[in-house]
């Protein structure tokens, strides 16, 4: 979000001073929420803390003696104010040596803050045209000048600031009105001579305009639950000490969504996939493989097509950041085009693998392994998917069983093998080419190693050494067997069955959509001038598909430079990428528990087999989703029983209860508060009808009841916000607006609100004389 402070100074030229406030607004921090922080001490110097003490018990502690130390400070001065000396007096005499402490939380919030650029760009060209005096205003336990000295720190010019204002020094905050007060009194200023830019809807911008000050919300990450609902769903779901997986890089991936601010609302969606949710792990997961290449000296990283396509892009950013050597290029490969190479040699179980390929025609399997002339009795089911045979009775086996014995009969396979026998010939030229003769890093998305065992298996046949190594950003538990057979096969993660919690959730169909290549699929080699090449056949994918999927991985890139940028100056960065199932949970929390404006879009892509079977199958059909609806769910999977193959989560997420996920989660990790919250936006839904929704109270609880209805894709039906709070009025949460009690909205209305049963009563009475007796109020109680 940029603001253009210059034109509103242009419109108000009585402005004299620009006053900022600091965190979240002129600093961004590498955590989710401040205390978050605190965390990260733990994490940067274990040997601070006393034996004994978890990083929990750390966390909980020193938010107790924040808190503790504010109700003292409020009993004897009537304010909550405090020091960070007060705080650290109330820890548990169990931290004996508080100063060492107090010196960490100064040093780590100096290396996890970092300048927000863009505004500091801002703000001194603001400067620059106006002369404005520029003032710091933060409501904060830090002094001023370990505030000025983090900013220094962090390439922040302080010959920019005229003097700090910070409540611990004053004893009076921003939402008390009394900093702002000081402001003017130590300024000589009047309140129209003052432009006030801070992030926090309440006390940056309520409080500064009651009190006649200018000011505009910076809501960069204040409203960013609102913009991106998924936010909260991953909060909810991750309930860890830190409150939300990857918190680090909470701002990241926020900078990164930002840089595709200029795009449609339909290209934005696509984009803020690739930027927030695939973008951190797919950056990651790069320099794993750059680091597994250097570790083994090896300088030559072939990323398996069609993935590799934008895989070579990332690894190649990525690699210049290094200054490296490495030769990055793309291999021209795919199941069906080694498997073709390999049916000279082709043995049972690759057979069985063969027909086991999702929606392959009985057709395919015979032109496929060219015999198409020796069908015989399965001439009759020629058109039908492979798979359906397993309910056709054919003697006293399934028609599957019997083809699966016929193919597999040693003279079947003597006949496959002789008619397919020289087929690997230009392959192998093609892989000499490319490098796969030498010490090489194949790299390819994942999930079972199937390729990269056929692979090995075409090297052996053929007598060649074998130095390649096989990387896989995600490695299923099925590959194991291809690991025991002999495959060099690793991964970033999933080795050997780890991190099988984060990898449940994943879909293998959706993540490797989201990398879609308009290069088409390898069908074969064929000679060349210089040896081998590949044959190439295009694929039609829809042109709005290959447009959507450019943004996502548009969005990646972003989120890969902005990385980039910040490791630079933020180092320790790079140890989240030891955490790969974090990262990886942030493309799950989309696979498995979609939003429905998710998993609407995400439904109506399309994917091909690639393997032989030429047509097009889109993730969620019209019909599927129709089904589903209409019954129950045993027996939708009973006449079906394709649990791989149906993305239930986005079934349910289609369903009629978009808070579904929401509820789930919050009963899981035992949040009561936030579950009635959730329930109530449910009830709330379903009551009112088409009548717009008001919400009474600019509090915590309207604040998530918002939260929930943008996660229900449903902020759209609230009309606004009251509150007798004329700091609050004028302000927006969620870019929705505050008016006061008094306002009058259109007809028909259905109010909510969370205040106590008096007040709701008195809210009736209120919207009786205004509006008439047919204006419901519900309440929490109600």
């Amino acid at each position: 979000m940029m603001l253009d402070m210059v034109s509103y100074l242009r419109e108000h030229e009585e402005i004299k001073i620009i006053s900022l406030d600091v965190f979240d607004t002129l600093l961004f921090r590498t955590a989710y929420t401040p205390s978050d922080v605190f965390g990260k001490m733990y994490e940067f110097e274990l040997e601070a803390f006393p034996e004994g003490v978890s990083q929990e018990d750390w966390l909980n502690a020193r938010r107790t003696a924040e808190g503790t130390a504010r109700k003292k400070k409020n009993a004897r001065s009537g304010n909550y104010e405090v020091i960070l000396k007060d705080i650290y007096r109330e820890l548990p005499t169990v931290f004996t040596d508080r100063e060492p402490l107090m010196r960490l939380e100064v040093e780590t919030e100096k290396r996890c803050c970092f300048l927000n650029v863009p505004l500091y760009e801002e703000v001194k060209k603001a400067a620059d045209f106006s002369g404005c005096e520029i003032v710091l205003c933060s409501d904060m336990y830090l002094d001023g000048g370990t505030i000025l000295s983090i900013l220094e720190q962090n390439g922040f010019d302080l010959s920019l600031v005229g003097r700090i204002f910070v409540s611990c020094e004053w004893e009076t905050s921003k939402r008390q009105e009394g900093l702002f007060r000081r402001l003017l009194e130590e300024c000589g200023a009047k309140p129209q001579e003052v432009l006030h830019v801070g992030d926090d809807y309440y006390r940056d911008v309520g409080v500064a305009r009651h009190l006649g000050l200018h000011a505009l919300h910076y809501n960069f990450i204040s409203d960013a639950c609102y913009r991106h609902p998924f936010l909260k769903l991953e909060e909810l779901s991750h309930g860890s000490v830190n409150g939300i997986p990857c918190n680090e890089l909470y701002v990241l991936r926020l900078t990164a969504s930002e840089r595709g601010s200029g795009l449609s609302a339909e290209e934005r969606f696509w984009h803020d996939l690739g930027a927030m949710i695939y973008g951190p792990f797919l950056t990651y997961a790069a320099e794993w493989v750059l680091d597994q290449a250097k570790g083994q000296n090896i300088k030559r990283i072939r990323p398996f097509m069609r993935e590799g396509d934008f895989l070579c892009r990332m690894l190649k950013r990525a690699a210049g950041e290094r200054g490296g050597d490495f030769s990055v290029e793309p291999l021209y490969v795919s199941r069906f085009a080694i498997f073709r190479s390999l049916f000279g040699q082709i043995t049972a179980k690759e057979v069985e693998y063969f027909i086991g390929t999702y929606h392959i025609r009985v057709r395919d399997v015979f032109e496929n392994l060219h015999i198409e002339d020796l069908a015989g009795d399965f001439e009759a089911f020629r058109d039908a998917p492979v798979n359906e045979l397993r309910n056709v009775a054919m003697g006293e086996c399934s028609a599957y069983t019997a083809l699966l014995e016929y193919l597999t009969s040693p003279e079947m396979l003597s006949r496959i093998r002789e008619r397919n026998a020289g087929k690997a010939e230009w392959m192998l030229k093609y892989f000499e080419k490319r490098g796969l003769f030498e010490p090489c890093v194949t790299l390819d998305l994942g999930w079972r190693g199937t390729m990269q065992k056929a692979l090995d298996d075409v090297f052996e046949a053929h007598g060649i050494e074998n130095h390649m190594r096989h990387l896989l950003c995600i490695c299923s538990p099925l590959a194991v067997s291809n690991v025991v057979d002999g495959s060099r096969i690793w991964g970033y993660m999933g080795n050997f069955g780890k991190h099988q919690n984060a990898f449940s959730q994943l879909s293998a169909r959706l993540f490797e959509l989201a990398l879609l290549s308009k290069e088409g699929t390898t069908v074969s080699y064929q000679r060349s001038e210089d040896g081998g090449e590949p044959v190439v056949s295009h694929i039609p994918y829809p042109d709005w598909q290959v447009g959507a999927m450019k943004q996502l991985q548009e969005g990646i890139l972003a989120f890969q430079s902005v990385y980039l940028e910040t490791v630079k100056k933020k180092p320790y960065l790079k140890r989240l990428g030891e955490r790969p199932e974090l990262l990886a949970g942030l493309v799950g929390r989309l696979h498995a528990f979609p939003l429905y404006e998710e998993a609407k879009r995400l439904s109506s892509l399309v994917y091909d087999q690639n393997f032989g079977a030429n047509t097009f199958t889109p993730i969620l059909g019209e019909r599927t989703i129709h089904a589903y609806k209409g019954e129950s769910f045993e027996d939708f999977y009973g006449k079906r029983r394709d649990m791989g193959l149906t993305w239930y989560s986005g079934l349910n997420a289609l369903g009629e209860n978009r808070l579904f996920y929401a509820e789930a989660f919050l009963q899981q990790r035992r949040r009561f508060s936030m579950l009635s919250v959730a329930c109530l936006t449910g009830r709330v839904l379903r009551e009112r009808g088409d009548r717009a929704l008001v919400l009474v109270q600019a509090g915590n609880m309207t604040k998530f009841m918002l939260q929930f209805l943008a996660i229900a894709g449903s902020l759209d039906v609230v009309a606004g916000i009251v509150d007798n709070d004329p700091s609050a009025v004028g302000t927006r949460i969620g870019g929705i607006e505050i008016y006061p009690v008094e306002h009058e909205f259109q007809n028909p209305l259905y109010v909510f609100t969370t205040v106590r049963e008096e007040c709701r009563r008195a809210i009736s009475g209120q919207l009786k004389d205004l509006f008439g007796s047919e204006i419901p109020v519900m309440g929490r109680m109600n």
